[in-house]
């Protein structure tokens, strides 16, 4: 499951700037497919999306349009940072076109998303039972290295107004990021819990035996479901931290925009903590 999270209304690319030939194309298919490109589709549906393009139209010329729509996508997934890789932002990460009529001198285009994948074995023992008799226990569940959370900024939907780049209004923006990062944390940490607390468990006398009764015990928990209402509760909660639209969250609503510094200094602090006072779910 994925949101993203656009601060006020953060600008879009547009179509002539990111791909300058696209501007002339008078096919509205092909001009529909730019802006879906352009909107947070997967890797896979952008793939997907250009190979139907590239089979439907024949002519050189929609292939070339198709090829540029391709280009553009990759462009697009560069300029998505990752706090994991990219934690600290600079105003030349902000590339979007600033929106004069906007009342903020400020942007950043923020997202988080949550994933949990295949469960399995988690772990297999052999012991002597009640009785003395060997067996196995074994347990079943998500492993830790299948439940990915990220927090990112899309620079492309990032802008600064000119003669606003102060240290002031960057590290409010900062915060903005920060705060996605600390709800990534949290929510992975919650989803880990989960399965620890709700893992399959059972002990039988074979292997075989032992994974398939834990693998049933896992199942009667409803995992699938367990783990997205987690993702649900903790994308809700950073919402209500983070979000602006349609109305303000409350980390711009108590800090005016990172106007009041001294409470952007208490936010300032909470985000350093890892915000104790929020928790997921």
């Amino acid at each position: 499951m994925e949101y993203k999270h656009t601060e006020q209304s953060s600008a879009q690319v547009k179509e002539a700037e990111a791909t300058p030939e696209l501007a002339t194309a008078s096919n509205a298919t092909l001009a529909r497919a730019m802006r879906l490109l352009q909107s947070p589709l997967s890797g896979v549906q952008r793939r997907k999306l250009v190979q139907n393009l590239g089979q439907h139209y024949g002519n050189r010329q929609i292939q070339r349009l198709v090829s540029l729509l391709n280009s553009s996508s990759t462009t697009l997934q560069r300029a998505v940072l990752s706090h994991s890789s990219h934690p600290t932002l600079a105003w030349a990460d902000f590339q979007g076109a600033a929106q004069a009529s906007s009342p903020l001198d400020a942007s950043t285009s923020t997202g988080l998303s949550a994933n949990f994948g295949a469960s399995g074995v988690l772990s297999t023992e052999n012991i002597t039972d009640d009785n003395g008799q060997a067996a196995v226990h074994a347990t079943f569940g998500v492993p830790s290295s299948r439940i990915t959370t990220n927090a990112t900024m899309n620079s492309g939907r990032s802008w600064v107004k000119s003669g606003s780049k102060t240290a002031a209004l960057l590290n409010h923006e900062q915060g903005h990021y920060d705060i996605s990062n600390v709800f990534a944390a949290k929510t992975k940490t919650a989803m880990e819990d989960w399965v620890t607390n709700n893992a399959g468990d059972a002990t039988r006398p074979t292997q075989r035996a032992a994974r398939n009764a834990a693998q049933q015990d896992w199942n009667s928990h409803n995992p699938r479901q367990g783990l997205t209402n987690i993702i649900t509760s903790g994308l809700a909660t950073w919402r209500q931290v983070d979000l602006d639209q349609p109305t303000d969250g409350e980390y711009d609503v108590q800090t005016s925009h990172g106007t009041d510094p001294d409470i952007q200094a208490q936010w300032d602090a909470g985000i350093a903590s890892n915000l104790p006072v929020y928790t997921v779910p």
